[in-house]
């Protein structure tokens, strides 16, 4: 009988054991998966990271080839268009006077010396420091003063009496925007007259850029960059109440407003230019 008992306590010890042994293997294996698994997971995880940097970084690239196409587009290319203005109506001016003559060469020698500048300035950074330092009213003020001084157009600049104080990114856009329009007015719409106002109003800043040239019918009009470029800054500006109205021989006119809280009811405007 002691025996019989032995033979089953040593079976009994026999099957624990295989049962010990088997989970112990069991368990060797199942970590050697998992940690197998999750290499692959750490590998593919990697994968995808460095290909979101990648993706990542070609976004910013091509971003900041597009900034610097339109900074490019919007500041040294109106520079160079007024100088190209000016080279044309020089050479197709009959009964200008010398002294005229030269006034207008030097202007023209300022404007491709300025846009060289901004070329070399553009290289080390996107946007210029005029434009972080310098307040929009006087922004708007030297760019008016230099564009009256082509004859050919005269600028009427009316700003608020209260200082406006703007991020600099809205300072850009709105600059940008009155740039833009000024060059679309002399050059396609052989104006005489450009107005750009500034309004304050509770909560908000009104705009009005108007000019008594050719105008067009907006439907035909090609979405050049320059117009892309205008509607592109307004949508960064978050303006709204927008309008843009062109009739054929009356001239075109753009309105639009954006935010500005903590401001007090309109002021009066004072004239410039």
């Amino acid at each position: 009988m002691a025996e019989k008992e032995l033979t089953i306590f040593l079976i009994l010890v026999n099957v624990v054991l295989l049962i010990f042994v088997g989970g112990i293997l069991a368990f060797i294996v199942l970590y050697r998966q998992r940690k197998i698994q999750y290499i692959r997971e750490t590998q593919l995880l990697q994968q995808l990271h460095q290909q979101e940097l990648i993706e990542t970084q070609l976004a910013i690239q091509q971003q900041t080839m597009r900034d610097i196409g339109r900074e490019i587009h919007d500041d040294v290319g109106q520079k160079l268009t007024l100088a190209s203005i000016y080279t044309q109506g020089l050479l197709h001016s009959k009964t200008i006077k010398s002294d005229v003559f030269f006034s207008q060469i030097s202007e023209i020698a300022k404007l491709i010396d300025t846009s060289l500048q901004d070329l070399r300035q553009l290289s080390k950074s996107l946007v210029q420091p005029e434009l972080t330092h310098t307040s929009l009213e006087d922004l708007l003020r030297q760019e008016v003063v230099q564009f009256n001084q082509l004859g050919s157009c005269h600028v009427h600049l009316s700003l608020p009496s209260a200082p406006l104080l703007l991020d600099t990114s809205i300072k850009n856009n709105i600059f940008r925007t009155s740039q833009e329009f000024m060059q679309n007015s002399l050059k396609h719409a052989f104006c005489q007259n450009i107005w750009i106002s500034i309004y304050i109003k509770p909560n908000r800043l009104d705009f009005v850029f108007k000019d008594d040239g050719k105008g067009f019918e907006i439907d035909m009009q090609s979405t050049g960059i320059g117009l892309s470029n205008v509607k592109r800054r307004l949508s960064e500006l978050t303006a709204f109440d927008e309008s843009f109205v062109s009739i054929l021989g009356s001239g075109t006119t753009l309105q639009f407003s954006i935010p500005f809280l903590n401001i007090p009811d309109e002021t009066h405007s004072s004239n410039c230019g």
